[in-house]
């Protein structure tokens, strides 16, 4: 078994001169001792972090641990203590669980000190739903972060979900695109519109970016909508089917018109198109799969419209975006 010295205990221990002890000092230091020595939390314990909510997203500060005594150190104390006729210092319980000696208190026998945890009574506290305000800063901040090149640091700014099925290596091998598709949104004169809906997956947040971006050396009028979830951006590369139908996009050309046609997987729960402009702003569900028509024009009427439609299926969550025009 290995053991963990401290010189400077060590050394102030063979300096003392111990007096003579009567019958019960062993007995006495026993249970001195069995005070002190608790099992030391774990650091890996998430019950020894702060858990701290910034904008969605978690961040676990340890808390400090200075002035702390380690259980040998304590036990020498203690042992020290006692030799001498002092009395052992006051157990206290830190608001975290843990035992600190507080030298400034006097003498307390161990069946004074309580050290025992209350047991938490009542459901844990929800997490406050994430306001429109919030996801948008998320949103941004992840499109600044791609294009300023911070692809750690954009990485960092996804969700649980997304970050679990997906590395930063391959998050990284997809910068390029990145760059060239969603940080293109990161520039002046974008408009910003927020979306947030109640699905399976819980509260979800989509921000959708409009505007003229210069893509591949040109420049057109484009959407791209980021989802937010509380625990920050969702980007998946495996998420539900929803794409523009192969054929309407081949009989459309540059321009979308009414009806569009999106073709959305057999398998998927829940699909919601949200349309705004000319007046409008209009949530629905669609229950049709396969190659679907958006009927643009009954919803909403003459004019160029963002239409933006998001698909939920488990944890996985995609949304699309598009310019269609009713002449």
């Amino acid at each position: 078994m290995s053991e963990h010295r401290d010189p400077v205990v060590g050394d102030a221990l063979r300096r003392l001169d111990v007096p003579d002890h009567g019958p019960d000092f062993w007995a006495t230091l026993e249970a001195a001792m069995g005070d002190v020595g608790g099992p030391e939390r774990d650091r890996d314990d998430p019950a020894g972090a702060d858990v701290i909510e910034l904008d969605g997203r978690r961040a676990a500060s340890r808390r400090t641990r200075s002035r702390r005594l380690p259980v040998a150190v304590a036990a020498a104390a203690a042992a020290a203590a006692l030799a001498l006729g002092v009395g052992l210092p006051a157990l206290q319980q830190s608001a975290d669980g843990e035992r600190q000696i507080d030298m400034a208190e006097g003498p307390r026998t161990t069946e004074s000190a309580d050290t025992t945890l209350p047991e938490a009574t009542g459901p844990a506290p929800e997490v406050p739903a994430m306001t429109a305000a919030q996801a948008e800063a998320n949103a941004v901040e992840w499109l600044d972060r791609l294009f300023a090149g911070d692809i750690e640091g954009a990485y960092g700014l996804l969700d649980d979900t997304s970050r679990a099925a997906m590395s930063f290596e391959d998050f990284e091998l997809l910068g390029s695109g990145l760059f060239e598709g969603a940080a293109a949104f990161a520039g002046e004169g974008i408009q910003r519109e927020v979306l947030q809906v109640e699905t399976a997956a819980g509260a979800v947040s989509v921000v959708t970016f409009s505007g003229e971006v210069e893509r591949e050396g040109m420049v057109e009028a484009a959407a791209y909508p980021v989802v937010v979830t509380p625990s920050g951006i969702h980007y998946t590369l495996d998420g539900p089917q929803l794409e523009i139908d192969s054929e309407y996009l081949d009989a459309s050309g540059m321009t979308l018109t009414s009806p569009l046609v999106m073709r959305i997987g057999e398998d998927v729960p829940e699909v919601w198109v949200w349309t705004v402009g000319g007046g409008a702003n209009v949530l629905d569900p669609v229950e049709g799969r396969g190659p679907v028509e958006i009927d643009v024009e009954a919803t909403a009427g003459p004019g160029t419209h963002l239409v933006t439609l998001l698909a939920v299926q488990g944890d996985r969550i995609v949304a699309r975006s598009h310019t269609v025009v009713v002449p």
